[in-house]
């Protein structure tokens, strides 16, 4: 989980925040990611599905 990010953008497109605000909102939670992950000596990487999200080898 250590390599994962949270991010309101991975969702349905219906879902998707619209708007200046949420497009600024967008850009934060990138730059804090690539930061903490650069940070943490760590690979960014998003998962492919919920089963690799879960993978015992990602804990």
């Amino acid at each position: 989980m250590e390599k994962l990010s949270f991010t309101p953008f991975r969702c349905l497109e219906a879902n998707r925040p619209i708007g200046n605000l949420q497009q600024s909102r967008l850009k934060a939670y990138q730059v804090a990611s690539a930061t903490r992950h650069k940070l943490n000596n760590v690979k960014r990487q998003e998962p492919k599905s919920l089963k690799e999200t879960f993978a015992k080898a990602v804990f």
